[in-house]
């Protein structure tokens, strides 16, 4: 992967910003998002796309433990998120739904995608097709018989389609899949972790299409990694905390992707 001028035209993929109002427990995340902005503004991108959890929905209980927000707070967070998106009216904004955060078992999924973003979708840069569906709401149960698909069948089936349609596709997806680096890094208590689990159906469509698609990026373990799936490359840039995003252009037919970092006010 090589580097890319400034001037030419690019598009952003970052994830979790978790912009939250002044009631969340991380309300530091929209002005480091806003901040962020405001530095494109020279040579700001054509298209960012955020791979899932917007906005928190998440506030601190009266013993400073964090508890699932209400459907006021959830309203205050994407009121937030609007906001800040107005800055840039250069840069068409698109994403991914993370469940738990922009939707949840309160909020549905429809109402996320009315508010935020699309849940599923494509658009075409420079002769890539970037192609992005939401996962559902579960638990990561230790009890593989509790726990459902993380796709709806429905976004299964069009995801489907689409990979058969095209020929260069960037697939996008807020929680990972499971990789040697993502099982490592997304290790969580009770044994569990999480990533996609790999029974799940996807696996079985994404390699049905190996050669069409040319690239992955999820969100949801916070940080950056580096991997990849029998050979496509993954990455995960989340901007929460951290900053990570990955700047995305096309050279001579190739896909150039660069890693950078904006810092928190606090680094």
């Amino acid at each position: 992967m090589t580097s890319t001028s400034s001037r030419d035209p690019y598009l952003i993929i970052t994830s979790d910003t978790h912009l939250s109002s002044s009631d969340g427990r991380w309300h530091d995340a929209t002005a480091h998002f806003r901040s962020f902005l405001d530095s494109l503004k020279p040579d700001p991108p054509q298209i960012m796309f955020i791979n899932g959890d917007l906005v928190d929905n998440v506030v601190l209980d009266s013993n400073k433990r964090p508890v699932t927000g209400t459907l006021s707070n959830w309203q205050k967070d994407v009121c937030e998120y609007i906001s800040a998106r107005g800055i840039s009216d250069d840069i068409h904004f698109h994403g991914s739904l993370g469940p738990g955060h922009d939707f949840s078992s309160e909020i549905s999924m429809e109402c996320a995608g009315e508010s935020l973003c699309s849940p599923r979708g494509s658009f075409n840069f420079n002769g890539f097709d970037f192609v992005w569906l939401s996962g559902k709401v579960h638990a990561f149960s230790n009890d593989p018989a509790s726990r459902e698909e993380s796709f709806d069948i429905d976004d299964l089936i069009w995801l489907e389609n689409e990979l058969a349609s095209k020929d260069n596709v960037v697939l996008m997806f807020h929680v990972p899949l499971t990789t040697e680096e993502t099982i490592t890094r997304g290790a969580w208590p009770g044994n569990r972790s999480i990533t996609i689990p790999t029974e799940d159906k996807i696996y079985g469509i994404i390699d049905r299409h190996l050669d069409t698609i040319k690239m992955i990026f999820n969100g949801h373990i916070h940080g950056f990694i580096e991997s990849e799936y029998k050979g496509i490359p993954l990455r995960i840039a989340t901007f929460y905390n951290q900053g990570h995003y990955c700047k995305v252009s096309v050279h001579d037919e190739e896909l150039n992707v660069t890693v950078h970092t904006h810092p928190s006010a606090g680094s």
